[in-house]
């Protein structure tokens, strides 16, 4: 095992972040979860360990770490409850998201923080993760963003997630303001909550992977139809405060597409084939109709881009000569 680093202060009145870690059924990957949140260079830092009704061995796994992580058994509240529970337990200025079967990097919180300490107007700050399998080994096919955003680009918040919840950082100020997670989405709820923070607070990403999102079988994330699903409620629900209702419509469907662009449609058909994608449309048409819009357009491009690979290796092969 790597030795872990000691932490640094970024100043001696640095404010205090709450690494909040939520979980149910994942004593399994629990340890590596509160290993990677005490192992901060940051400090200084508290580690609450909310447990939402796990069945496995998760509270025992807690309990070992008895004087250096706060543990909070709670019923099954869903992935917002739990993390809402860890907000009002929490004694930090900001708030750091790490689900229990997902690690940060050392320096995850130390870099993440800055931001906050050089603008007081910023709220959030997301950024890249690497998406990894049970063992944190990287996924193939996973495509993730490599460079910084024009954040100033008009409805950017609303066109795609920022990132997954681990390693989100946001402070206690924006919170406030905007609410907590939403506990009617058990899916989405991420999305819905960094729409929320980034209308009335200047956010920023941080495009170096600071984090890994594990990927498993029974990942929420992996219910692609109720993912979906939420995406739409989600939408829908930011849509009543919207500035311009045409424009956030506009954007909203461009959010759709990139949604079901990369994981309806792509990250499916990758994993389990075009059948299961066509049966996951047909489900999904049934309540959302405009899945079908988007599967023309997804299928569109698909064929788009071979025949352009085609064409492609046609032309090396002929010397790129006609």
């Amino acid at each position: 095992m790597a030795a872990q680093a000691d932490p640094v202060a970024v100043s001696p009145r640095a404010p205090l972040v709450s690494i909040i870690v939520a979980g149910h059924n994942q004593g399994r990957f629990l340890r590596d979860a509160l290993d990677s949140a005490l192992a901060q260079e940051y400090s200084p830092v508290e580690v609450l360990y909310v447990d939402c009704g796990s069945k496995d061995d998760s509270l025992e796994v807690a309990a070992s770490y008895a004087g250096r992580v706060r543990c909070a058994p709670r019923a099954n509240l869903g992935p917002s409850g739990g993390r809402n529970v860890g907000i009002m337990l929490a004694e930090g200025d900001f708030f750091c998201f790490l689900d229990a079967d997902d690690t940060m990097d050392s320096d995850c919180v130390l870099e993440r923080i800055k931001p906050f300490l050089e603008d007081p107007e910023v709220g959030m700050v997301a950024g890249a993760f690497r998406a990894v399998d049970e063992q944190l080994e990287p996924l193939p096919g996973e495509r993730q963003r490599t460079g910084t955003p024009n954040l100033r680009m008009p409805g950017l918040y609303i066109r795609e997630p920022w990132s997954p919840t681990c390693g989100l950082l946001v402070s206690r100020r924006a919170v406030c303001a905007c609410g907590l997670f939403d506990p009617f989405l058990w899916r989405a709820e991420d999305y819905d909550f960094q729409i929320r923070v980034t209308r009335k607070f200047r956010h920023v990403y941080d495009p170096v992977p600071r984090s890994s999102y594990r990927q498993i079988g029974s990942s929420i994330s992996r219910n692609y139809s109720e993912v979906f699903d939420s995406v739409c409620d989600a939408l829908r629900k930011n849509a009543a405060f919207a500035d311009g209702r045409l424009q956030f419509r506009w954007h909203s469907f461009l959010a759709l597409i990139a949604q079901s662009s990369g994981g309806v449609f792509g990250r499916q058909a990758r994993e389990r084939g075009i059948a299961e994608v066509l049966r996951t449309t047909a489900r999904i048409a049934l309540r959302r109709p405009i899945i079908l819009v988007l599967f023309a357009a997804w299928a569109g491009r698909v064929v788009r881009n071979r025949l352009f690979r085609v064409a492609r290796s046609s032309a090396s092969a002929g010397g790129g000569c006609l």
